[in-house]
């Protein structure tokens, strides 16, 4: 994995085992489902065994995860992903439910940016598939940069 990265105050490190219970809470929070394509609640087994492929074996299944933090605290993720039907890297965050509208979103874009950048990787195509009622989501890619196409949104 690369250093820590730090942009806008949040810091990107790759996530660990530590951080499972974590980031099942966040994924599992009624909000982030309802936003999200599989609005299922994950069982903790397959969130486990999800998590454990991701940071046992980064890149390995096109899949990189990272926990971003603010002043030490962690306030969301962020998730890279070669995807071979969209030809390209798709990008996407989950900001932590205590932390949401503060800003972190576009923070977290700007430093995984900043990743897809420093592994070489700056003219591999961006993309982000986000609900069309997300529009909590579509504001955060768009001030990150984004423009929107259809029902994904192209960076």
């Amino acid at each position: 994995m690369s250093p820590v990265q730090t942009v806008n105050a949040v810091t990107l490190r790759p996530a660990t085992m530590a951080d499972a219970d974590r980031l099942l809470a966040w994924r599992n929070d009624p909000e982030t489902r309802a936003n999200s394509w599989n609005t299922h609640a994950v069982t903790k087994e397959a969130h486990e065994q999800w998590l454990r492929r991701a940071v046992e074996t980064p890149g390995v299944h096109g899949k990189y995860v990272f926990i971003a933090e603010a002043d030490g605290q962690p306030v969301g993720t962020g998730r890279l992903e070669w995807t071979p039907g969209v030809h390209g890297i798709e990008v996407s965050l989950m900001v932590a439910p205590e932390h949401r509208r503060r800003g972190y979103g576009t923070a977290i874009l700007c430093a995984l940016r900043t990743e897809v950048a420093q592994r070489g990787w700056a003219r591999a195509r961006l993309v982000a598939a986000i609900k069309p009622g997300n529009v909590a989501s579509i504001g955060t890619f768009i001030k990150a940069g984004f423009t929107p196409q259809r029902l994904e949104m192209y960076g």
